[in-house]
């Protein structure tokens, strides 16, 4: 309960439709959002984040292809503890 990943549609720092992001806990409260990297962010829609049951992994569907594909990116690879 450190982070957590929004997505957000048109926000000022994204790439163009939905991007995800990552808050961290800031005392009792949340931080900033931060946008989170490639290979995650495109130009294209980013959504539907999940975290692996073991952890290590987030999940998340992107349309970069031209249709809707699952994608993964190590935890660790996030800058995430």
């Amino acid at each position: 309960e450190s982070w957590m990943i929004l997505v957000i549609t048109d926000h000022p720092s994204g790439l163009g439709g939905d991007d995800l992001f990552v808050v961290r806990r800031d005392g009792d409260g949340w931080g900033t959002p931060e946008h989170l990297p490639a290979p995650v962010n495109t130009d294209a829609y980013e959504y539907g984040p999940t975290l692996s049951p073991d952890g290590r992994w987030v999940y998340f569907t992107s349309h970069r292809n031209g249709s809707a594909d699952v994608f993964r990116v190590a935890r660790v690879d996030l800058g995430l503890p």
